[in-house]
């Protein structure tokens, strides 16, 4: 997550990011159990958890506009 963030200036990974899947799936699975433990539901989601992805710029979510704005930018810069 911290060379995504130094290569692409944000932690924004799509839900589709064919460059790294595994990168994708933690993170999706972050966005989850957050998305859990902030209904008060189990998860393995903690406040310590939450202060740790939040001191590393950890986005919680990304809308699909910006994941298209973000896959229009990576193919424009694939050349």
């Amino acid at each position: 997550l911290k060379r995504f963030e130094a290569s692409n200036g944000h932690c924004r990974v799509p839900h589709k990011y064919d460059k790294n899947q595994a990168l994708s799936y933690w993170v999706g699975r972050q966005r989850h159990n957050y998305n859990l433990f902030k209904q008060g539901m189990s998860s393995p989601m903690t406040s310590a958890r939450v202060k740790a992805l939040e001191g590393i710029n950890f986005e919680w979510t990304v809308s699909k506009s910006d994941e298209k704005k973000w896959q229009k930018q990576y193919e424009s810069l694939k050349g």
